[in-house]
């Protein structure tokens, strides 16, 4: 039973989330449809897209990228609005999910380098700015 609340508490997304899907099988009982729904091909490139993203960080590619605009952007606001125009840009040519997934973890790492608490700001903007297009 113990292990089973240190889960909870260490995963709380994954337990509502398992949660909720569970309720939504009483609302919208499970059927042969139901494999249907899933679609495997954006599944498959979500998960190769955050591979990607997971290797480029562990060799260092965004520790450098990091370091290259916080030399170049002299305050907090500038980096902020760098990332957040960067998102607004790059979701033009990609979808909004994969600007996220490439550029919000640039941003973790960016203003954790700069020691700034306004992390969430940030991200809600970039958010933002990728609905938009």
């Amino acid at each position: 039973m113990s292990k089973a609340i240190k889960f909870t508490k260490d995963q709380p997304v994954l337990v509502i989330a398992f949660i909720a899907a569970v309720v939504t099988m009483f609302i919208v009982p499970p059927d042969s449809g139901y494999s249907g729904y899933i679609n495997r091909t954006v599944l498959i490139q979500l998960f190769s897209l955050m591979t990607a993203i997971a290797g480029l960080k562990s060799i260092g590619v965004f520790e450098r990228a990091t370091d290259a605009l916080l030399t170049r952007a002299s305050t907090v606001r500038r980096l902020g609005q760098v990332f957040v125009l960067i998102c607004f840009f790059t979701s033009m040519l990609v979808t909004n999910d994969v600007a996220l997934l490439t550029f919000v973890p640039i941003t973790l790492l960016a203003l954790k380098k700069a020691d700034q608490k306004s992390v969430i700001l940030i991200v809600v903007l970039e958010t933002a700015a990728t609905m938009v297009t």
